[in-house]
Formats: C-alpha cells, structure tokens, sequence
C-alpha cells in the first residue's frame, strides 16, 4: 500500500521530469536557430556543433518525455 508521502514524492519528479524535457525541446529550437544563422553566415563548423548539441537537446527531451509515461 502507498503512502500520501510516497505519492508527492512521485508527482513531484513526474512534473521535473516533464519540465525538463520541455525546457530542453526549447533549447533545441534556439541552438537550431543559431546553427542555421551560422550556416548562413559561413560558419560551417559552429553551425555543425550547434547542429549536433540541438540533436543532443531535443533527443534528451524525448527521453525526458519517455520517462514521464
């Protein structure tokens, strides 16, 4: 049998958890956005680094919402 305390416990890192992930989904949509002004101003290899942490980010945040389930 669960407790009440056991029950918070679960919502409280239920809600981290999914707050996390939507936190990181942003950060993948700036960092794209700032590879692509790299890419656009001739900076191939910043914008391959930003590309590959907002690859990172977005699959981090999936994994995050995976985990809310």
């Amino acid at each position: 049998m669960t407790t009440e305390t056991e029950i918070i416990g679960q919502t409280r890192t239920t809600e981290t958890v999914s707050s996390l992930g939507l936190v990181l989904n942003f950060a993948a949509v700036v960092i794209m956005a700032v590879a692509l002004a790299g890419l656009g101003l001739g900076n191939g290899l910043a914008a391959a680094c930003s590309a590959a942490v907002a690859v990172i980010a977005f699959t981090a945040s999936l994994a995050c919402f995976a985990l809310d389930r």
